[in-house]
This record gives C-alpha cells, sequence and structure tokens, in this order.
C-alpha cells in the first residue's frame, strides 16, 4: 500500500501518486494528441525499472487490455487432430513415391 502512494514527478512538471500513473512503454505515445491528455504519465527520466518496482504499468497494458477494446471473437481452427489429418493427407496420395518427391520439394522450400 504505501508504494501506491509515493508520490512521481509527471511529464507537466506535477507530482501525483504512483497509483493513479502509467509509464511510456510505447515510442509512438510522445506524438500522439489523445493519449497524453487521457493518462497520468510518469516523467520521461524515471526509468522502467523504477516504475515497475512502484507498481505503476505501463501505458501499453491500460490502452491494448482484452477489455479496453471491448473485442468479441470466436475459437477458430481444425477439428480435427493434427495426426489424423497428417495421416489422411498421406494416404490421399496415389503413390507412395509421390510422398516422398512432395517432402523432398516442400524441405527445398
Amino acid at each position: 500500500v504505501v508504494r501506491e502512494n509515493v508520490l512521481f514527478p509527471l511529464r507537466e512538471g506535477k507530482l501525483e501518486m504512483a497509483c493513479k500513473c502509467v509509464y511510456d512503454d510505447q515510442q509512438w505515445i510522445k506524438r500522439s494528441k489523445h493519449l497524453p491528455e487521457r493518462f497520468k504519465f510518469v516523467h520521461d527520466d524515471v526509468p522502467a525499472f523504477l516504475a515497475k518496482a512502484f507498481h505503476i504499468p505501463p501505458v501499453s497494458s491500460k490502452i491494448a487490455s482484452p477489455k479496453g477494446l471491448k473485442v468479441k471473437s470466436k475459437e477458430y481452427g481444425q477439428r480435427e487432430p493434427l495426426t489424423r489429418r497428417l495421416h489422411n493427407i498421406v494416404t490421399d496420395y496415389k503413390d507412395d513415391i509421390d510422398v516422398f518427391k512432395e517432402l523432398i520439394q516442400n524441405a527445398d522450400d
């Protein structure tokens, strides 16, 4: 609890409690017009290891968190085990020599 109550210098020259700050772990954020208004960035002279020691989160964890993005996803992928799929691919070849030629050709790629 004590760590979060330590005051840190901000980019604007003010002091703020660590629990209300973020540190800049992305170079492009300095050029952004909107993010500096949304977050209280610790001063650029505060090293990342010190910010981490005081549990100050990186800004990337705030702007790229799944909760913040509100992305709905559906699981996709193959429905059969990989070994069964490989077995079916090999058995679909007409001759054994075709499998050998294909393996040689793919190894070259």
